[in-house]
């Protein structure tokens, strides 16, 4: 492995981990710093350890799949389907964020993901397109991050 997809993993790890780790930091409803739900159900799962579960599978997914080619295209179509998913989740969620969280508080998660998700879109697409491996590591590491910060807020009741 290269120094450079060393740094990387282990970096990108860190980043996860620190923005995972942000919910114990930041209290109450605070939409810059919204609750992901999977987050939380792991925190309830395996206490602490829930900080290390994204990094983890960052990690195994960089191993594995950073020099094959099909890594630009696996992230431009993992980062098209958690788009999907998240715009369902919204359209779900959406009367229950209202509720429990407030208007202001859910549009701005809201709007924090769909900028998130554009940028995510065209970092991977150009990636791809462009076949250079640093903006497609950039697309990987990104998704990671907004997977970690953003994406999925709870918008119901925390039990």
């Amino acid at each position: 492995m290269e120094k450079a997809e060393r740094n990387w993993m282990i970096w990108g790890a860190v980043g996860i981990a620190v923005l995972s780790s942000l919910i114990l930091i930041v209290p109450g409803k605070n939409p810059l710093v919204p609750i992901p739900f999977y987050l939380l159900l792991l925190a309830w799962l395996i206490g602490y350890g829930f900080i290390a579960a994204l990094p983890l599978i960052y990690l195994v997914e960089f191993w594995f799949l950073r020099r094959k080619e099909c890594f630009g295209k696996f992230t431009l179509n993992s980062a098209l389907l958690f788009l999907v998913f998240n715009i369902l989740y919204f359209w779900v969620a959406w009367e229950n964020g209202i509720k429990w969280w407030g208007k202001l508080h859910t549009q701005l998660v809201a709007i924090e993901n769909a900028i998130g998700f554009f940028i995510l879109i065209i970092l991977a697409h150009h990636g791809e397109k462009w076949n250079s491996r640093s903006i497609q590591y950039s697309a990987n590491l990104f998704m990671f991050l907004l997977l970690a910060w953003c994406a999925f807020p709870i918008l119901g009741e925390i039990p």
